[in-house]
């Protein structure tokens, strides 16, 4: 097994140029100082009092992250929680959340054993909660000789990354070698607790429930962003936005706008020229959306408000094979959504909510077509998809609590702090 981690070392010091090159210009691009220097291992902030640490990738994971900060202070009101992640977008979205001094954000160090000790030493956390399936071998290594070995929330395997994994090798081997340094994984579902197990690494596997049900409050009143009504089409990858804007264009959409959020905010300005070239009339963020057909938005962390004031938001990933993405932010700000056919990634959610009538899944974008129509013609075609979408999450509350108790038994210095605060 040393081989694995001397193999892995060696790859990321040969690659380390590019790793710091490729985060100055996510920084830059972000317009994040911050963000470069704390990935680099500097100005990291002290917090107070040994704090729970939550790590996620990006912005979903942070979405998860907060949820579970909000039922953690229920029961830890004085204790400090950190917050890290990797992308300059999830920063900015804990920064739109209002929080005390009692919340903290910083973004991880790459994963180098000098920069590991460093962000270790540095914040004492008191425990490691790693969201999902973010796995760096150094830094599980350093967390499992300070006798905080990562715990992994809401934890899944995606079909991508098991078939990756399944390849076995160095990623199967790299994998498993993570995994025997946890303290335990709590998995969203039945499907992810038998993947995790498949790999033999002697952790404890679990089911906890998917902690996407316990999504974090939205802004009680978002602003309506856009000032007309509208249809939103969010996450959407690579041609997915030519289907949709033909489904536009072939609908009798009545003077309704068209908004799409691209997945990856950076296409935006590829996306604009192409439908132009094709004769639509576009309009970008900040732009007068008067005799626009389509709205290309690519301003980060306002999805909240670009959901909530839609007629109708159709969630991409889902005509082209991406898997789909979380069919839960539209659900709880009781807004209507649709999809296309391609949901392995979210197979679990699509399925519940299809078989509570609170999702509607086109096959193509002929019948989305269909859909932008017959909002367009009835602003609550589909508010009854709202109305038991909102009903079924009602259903599934009180999910991030039990994380917070199974948290507890894990790290039993914890339950010893909350009897000291008592």
């Amino acid at each position: 097994m040393k081989s694995v981690l001397h193999l892995y070392r060696a790859l990321l010091w040969l690659a380390a140029p590019a790793v710091v090159l490729v985060t100055v210009a996510h920084g830059i691009r972000h317009r994040s100082l911050r963000y470069v220097l704390q990935r680099l291992g500097l100005r990291l902030p002290q917090p107070p009092a040994r704090p729970v640490w939550m790590h996620c990738a990006s912005v979903g994971e942070l979405r998860l992250a907060l949820s579970l900060s909000q039922a953690w202070r229920i029961r830890h009101p004085q204790q400090t929680i950190l917050i890290t992640s990797t992308t300059a977008s999830s920063g900015r979205l804990f920064e739109q959340h209002r929080h005390d001094g009692k919340m903290i954000h910083c973004y991880l160090p790459l994963d180098y054993p000098l920069l590991c000790r460093r962000f270790l030493d540095r914040v004492q956390a008191c425990c490691s909660l790693i969201m999902e399936t973010e796995v760096w071998l150094n830094l599980y290594r350093e967390c499992h000789k300070r006798g905080i070995p990562p715990t992994i929330v809401n934890a899944r395997l995606s079909p991508k990354t098991l078939r990756t994994l399944q390849w076995g090798g160095g990623f199967a081997a790299y994998f498993q070698q993570s995994l025997g340094m946890t303290r335990a994984v709590l998995a969203r579902s039945e499907s992810d607790r038998r993947a995790y197990l498949a790999f033999d690494a002697g952790t404890a596997v679990e089911v906890a429930g998917n902690l996407k049900y316990a999504a974090a409050t939205a802004p009680a009143s978002p602003p309506d962003l856009i000032g007309r009504p509208y249809c939103l089409a969010a996450s959407t990858h690579d041609d997915e936005e030519w289907q949709i804007a033909q489904a536009w264009r072939r609908a009798s959409h009545r003077g309704l706008l068209l908004v799409i959020a691209p997945r990856h905010s950076v296409r935006a300005a590829r996306i604009a020229r192409r439908l132009r070239k094709e004769g639509f009339k576009v309009a970008r963020c900040g732009e007068s959306t008067d005799g626009a057909e389509i709205c290309l938005y690519d301003r980060i962390g306002e999805m909240d408000a670009l959901m909530k004031h839609a007629r109708l938001v159709f969630l991409g990933g889902s005509l082209v094979k991406r898997g789909g993405h979380n069919l839960l932010e539209a659900a709880r700000l009781r807004t209507p959504q649709a999809t296309g056919p391609h949901l392995f990634n979210v197979s679990e959610e699509a399925q519940a909510l299809e078989r509570n009538n609170a999702l509607l899944v086109v096959k193509n974008a002929q019948e989305l077509s269909g859909v932008f129509s017959a909002v367009a013609a009835d602003a609550d075609a589909y508010a009854e998809l709202a109305a038991n979408a909102e009903a079924y999450l009602q259903q599934q509350a009180g999910i991030a609590a039990r994380y917070v108790e199974r948290i507890e038994a894990l790290y039993p210095a914890i339950s010893a702090s909350k009897h000291a605060e008592s």
